[in-house]
């Protein structure tokens, strides 16, 4: 059995909006949903994933395949350094 057939549509899409950083009340917000439903399915999600913390329910789900790369968004200004960083 794959591992995405553990996790329901509705957790994936909830896994979906962790990987991209969102907030219990903008993934509420985003699926309609009550923020207790939203903290409900996260825990479910790393009870499932047999991880501790969302960034690594990210990021094993990116390793699974429940989460494409292309479904995560690059936030404006990544990897474009911290101002002062150059500084000895």
């Amino acid at each position: 059995m794959e591992p995405r057939t553990f996790l329901t549509h509705r957790e994936r899409q909830v896994l979906v909006l962790v990987a991209n950083g969102n907030t219990n009340r903008a993934i509420a917000a985003a699926l309609l949903i009550g923020e207790e439903t939203v903290k409900s399915r996260v825990k479910s999600i790393l009870r499932k994933l047999r991880v501790n913390d969302r960034a690594q329910a990210a990021a094993v789900g990116i390793r699974l395949g429940l989460v494409r790369l292309d479904q995560v968004d690059i936030p404006a200004g990544a990897n474009q350094g911290y101002l002062g960083a150059d500084r000895p």
